[in-house]
């Protein structure tokens, strides 16, 4: 995938025209991150030992062109996904390399991933609107937000409704991270690094391994889901109906046709066998059928 504002220029190639990989778990050295056993440990706490990586990305957001199309509206990853339910849904994020403020770190909203799915569309904003990417309507502006600043190899989890997005990337670099969509809001670091050296956005969002395990160890049930998922997994089972409806209709329209074919041809068979059968036995004298004979 490729920028908008750089996505039609002749001259910009390689690293610089590519803002995304989707779907790289057919690559066998990208999809080691999916199964690397500290990114497993976390998700399997969320999904279960069961676990399928439904969407995998990885990201290499460029340096704002000036048209302000690196900026990522806020979001919910679940506006993106058509599988449910969403508390069996996790996404994880790891930094390629160190990120902050200044190369568009990930922004969150703490607590809103206890709501439901907002309505998403294209931000209403001064500049540059990537069409790529849609933003929520309607989220208060005046929730406090959390700047999850990262060094490399530090890792994210998050739930699918959790409000996020990030900024312009105003540096020269690239800002790179891996992504793992497979369900809940927690984010974990791996501890090695001392606490005086973590900085104040980070201690409020990260958390020790250690501390991470008893928070997973004291989770009981699942939240209960909302109202809003319900009629969604009911629509998607509606149509699912409906498609399979439509495709035993189609199976029966073919065997039907089938058999009127078959008939028609047996038909047409029979009456030619009779033709050939009544021009061998017939004499010249009368007439070929034996109603036509005088008596």
């Amino acid at each position: 995938m490729r920028d908008v504002s750089i996505a039609k220029s002749e001259f910009v190639q390689g690293e610089k025209a590519v803002t995304k990989l989707q779907d790289f778990q057919e690559d066998q050295e990208l999809f080691r991150y999916c199964t690397l056993p500290q990114i497993i440990k976390y998700v399997e706490c969320f999904t279960g030992p069961n676990i399928m990586a439904m969407h995998t990305m990885l990201i290499n957001k460029p340096p704002d062109t000036g048209k302000k199309t690196s900026r990522h509206p806020m979001h919910q990853d679940l506006h993106y996904f058509p599988f449910r339910p969403a508390d069996r849904i996790v996404c994880a994020w790891t930094a390629m390399e160190n990120v902050n403020r200044q190369n568009g770190c990930l922004v969150v909203l703490p607590g809103t991933h206890k709501g439901t799915l907002k309505e998403h569309v294209y931000p209403d904003w001064e500049g540059g609107v990537n069409k790529m990417y849609h933003g929520i309507r309607d989220y208060d502006p005046n929730h406090p937000r959390v700047h999850l600043e990262m060094e490399k190899g530090d890792t994210v989890f998050f739930h699918p409704l959790l409000i996020h997005g990030s900024g312009m990337n105003q540096t020269p670099g690239f800002r790179k991270f891996s992504v793992l969509a497979a369900v809940e809001s927690a984010a974990v670091k791996d501890g090695k690094e001392k606490d005086n050296e973590r900085q104040e956005s980070s201690k409020k969002v990260f958390m020790p391994a250690t501390d991470a395990s008893n928070f997973f160890k004291r989770r009981g049930r699942r939240s209960p889901k909302s109202y809003t998922e319900y009629v969604a997994e009911h629509k998607m089972q509606l149509a699912a109906s409906e498609r399979r409806r439509e495709y035993y209709e189609e199976q029966r329209d073919e065997y039907e046709n089938h058999l009127e074919e078959n008939r028609n041809e047996q038909y047409e068979r029979n009456r030619e066998n009779a033709e050939q059968w009544r021009e061998y036995h017939y004499d010249g004298l009368y007439p070929q059928y034996p109603h036509h004979r005088p008596y």
